[in-house]
């Protein structure tokens, strides 16, 4: 019950930043460069986050990671409390909410490009989801080691997000297509990869691949939707966003254990590797 709470509230954050972002830029470029930044901080703290729990299970078992957390949820919200940007668009009320969120769907349904993006962002979450599991496996089983491994893998996947958002400044001021294909193929060739069991180091280096092609892919996607969805909008397309990639992880989470219990940790890699192609011929 207090994980469901905490996931409800979770959830309006990242619309809300998503909101936030186009109305602190004002043009293109510096929206890009805004991602960029963020992707940045995101990638910093999941490689933190995997070290620190790893240290923190190690030392005193789950419920200081919980306690952690809870204290850095505080400081966010105080972080924030004060903070006041001008809207791109005027408040609504109940009826206008819910009359903008169906009109935001229809766009949704008539714009490809909308679509592409909202279902590779999906499979994006999907894949995500599935490895917070996939840590685990790839730690305890595969490898064979403790099961505070699982954090340090998680760190692995992290500084490659650091390393891609380092990059990212690359993509301001460019056509964002290329990117966004390139970064897909990537991760799920990396996952694919570690299927073939290449030991702990190979198994680093690809999680370092796939971190940095998943952030490649969030920072460019998010970036290119921003453009693509008229101000007044922004918040109820994000908000349709946020609940598509709340499911993604959803669905990821209990894909991994489908497939290990169908053909064991070779297919359940081999499965989500295919979430995002299988995605993006569907968009």
């Amino acid at each position: 019950a207090a994980a469901v709470v905490a996931s409800a509230a979770f959830t309006a954050t990242r619309p809300a930043q998503s909101t936030l972002i186009p109305s602190l830029a004002g043009t293109p470029d510096e929206l890009t460069a805004a991602n960029v930044v963020l992707s940045w901080v995101e990638a910093a703290a999941i490689a933190a986050a995997g070290s620190l729990t790893g240290v923190l299970i190690w030392f005193g078992g789950a419920a200081g990671v919980f306690g952690v957390c809870a204290a850095l949820g505080a400081v966010a919200a105080l972080l924030v409390a004060r903070l006041r940007v001008p809207a791109l668009a005027a408040p609504q009320d109940a009826p206008a909410v819910a009359a903008g969120l169906s009109a935001s769907a229809r766009l949704v349904v008539r714009q490809p490009r909308l679509r592409l993006m909202l279902a590779l962002l999906t499979a994006e979450a999907a894949v995500v989801g599935a490895l917070d599991l996939l840590f685990v496996i790839l730690a305890v089983t595969v490898l064979g080691r403790p099961q505070a491994w699982a954090g340090y893998l998680n760190s692995a996947y992290g500084v490659g997000a650091i390393l891609a958002a380092t990059l990212g400044v690359l993509l301001v001021g460019r056509r964002l297509g290329g990117p966004i294909a390139g970064s897909a193929l990537l991760l799920s060739g990396a996952l694919a990869a570690l299927a073939a069991s290449l030991g702990l180091a190979g198994t680093v280096a690809l999680l370092t691949a796939a971190g940095a092609s998943r952030a490649l892919l969030d920072v460019a996607s998010r970036a290119l939707l921003q453009r693509s969805v008229p101000a007044q909008s922004l918040g109820q397309v994000f908000g349709l966003l946020e609940g598509l990639t709340r499911t993604g992880l959803a669905i990821g989470s209990v894909l991994v254990p489908v497939l290990v219990h169908l053909g064991g940790s070779r297919l359940a890699l081999l499965g989500v590797a295919a979430v995002l192609p299988l995605a993006a011929a569907a968009g």
